[in-house]
């Protein structure tokens, strides 16, 4: 892991992060409201480390009214059989697997 974690902290370091134009919740945390850019490279770094907090981050999504979600990657954790199972009883979720897909699901999330 300590060569997973020197070859990723390498490969972000050029990487240049912005405010936010829209909330985030990151999965070692699930807390949203700190928009700093450093403090999301280091969270962005603690998303390959350190341990998921699944059901915090569904709690706050429900908490902050979210009704809708977008399952971004190849997975389908939550729009497939299992852990997302509670959260779609009440909620829309889509999976999204390509660049066409995130396009389409950012016009029908407007």
């Amino acid at each position: 892991m300590a060569q997973a974690r020197r070859e990723f902290e390498a490969w972000l370091g050029p990487v240049k992060f912005r405010v936010p134009q829209v909330p985030l919740l990151f999965n070692v945390t699930a807390a949203a409201g700190n928009r700093s850019p450093e403090k999301f490279r280091q969270l962005s770094h603690g998303t390959w480390f350190e341990p998921v907090r699944w059901r915090s981050c569904m709690e706050q999504l429900r908490a902050a009214g979210a009704t809708t979600l977008f399952e971004i990657g190849p997975g389908r954790v939550l729009s497939g059989p299992g852990a997302g199972k509670r959260f779609r009883r009440r909620n829309r979720v889509g999976n999204v697997n390509n660049l066409r897909g995130v396009d389409l699901a950012a016009s029908a999330a407007q």
